[in-house]
């Protein structure tokens, strides 16, 4: 928590004339893009684990999301009965179409301490169109939190602005599963729709 009120803290001092959330933001994007183009390297303590997890099929079994139950039906059985947290990312093209999984942070995720660049570093560096975030509760009940909705508010809003969407964030319970979008816990920014309604994938990038 102190983390983030020193980041709060100087991202008002440094541009008082935006507002509170406004600033946070900017100060939040700036140090996603430093961290992404690596001039500045994760500090240890936040260091997060960088491995590929849930093994994607073959080419011409590809998984393609076309509604959460195509991602939790693959991966929730994987992540349902794990004594620890995790937090995993869904990477995907243009298409939809699943490129690989990448398990971010494992342990006590705290939501304050879950950066943006940890999150997209791996989406950037694959060039992917867009990313479902996924992750486990131990305790078995698979209810968002009010800090899993406003991480993952904050998560789409500097996704839009790096141009990779952030499609969903699945919470995997014992047998169970939510999906924010489903819930109406979160929209795509400047969308209405989330992963269950989409039909067209996201809008290829111009090289």
């Amino acid at each position: 928590m102190s983390r983030s009120t020193r980041r709060g803290a100087t991202a008002q001092g440094q541009v008082s004339f935006l507002a509170p959330d406004q600033a946070q933001m900017l100060a939040t994007l700036g140090e996603s893009l430093r961290a992404l183009s690596l001039l500045s390297p994760p500090r240890p303590e936040v260091a997060p684990l960088r491995c590929e997890v849930g093994r994607v099929p073959p080419p011409e079994h590809t998984l393609i999301v076309r509604c959460p139950d195509d991602l939790a039906g693959w991966l929730a059985p994987q992540m349902e009965d794990l004594a620890q947290e995790q937090l995993r990312v869904a990477l995907l093209n243009t298409k939809n179409r699943v490129l690989r999984v990448v398990l971010v942070y494992q342990g006590t995720i705290d939501s304050v301490g879950i950066r943006p660049a940890d999150v997209y570093r791996d989406a950037v560096a694959s060039g992917a169109a867009a990313i479902v975030l996924l992750h486990n509760h131990p305790s078995g009940d698979p209810t968002p939190s009010a800090e899993d909705a406003t991480t993952t508010r904050i998560l789409g809003q500097v996704g839009a602005l790096l141009g990779v969407a952030l499609l969903d964030h699945l919470v995997i319970g014992r047998g169970t599963w939510k999906s924010l979008a489903r819930e109406g816990l979160y929209r795509q920014p400047g969308r209405e729709r989330g992963v269950e309604q989409s039909v067209e994938p996201p809008q290829e990038r111009a090289a």
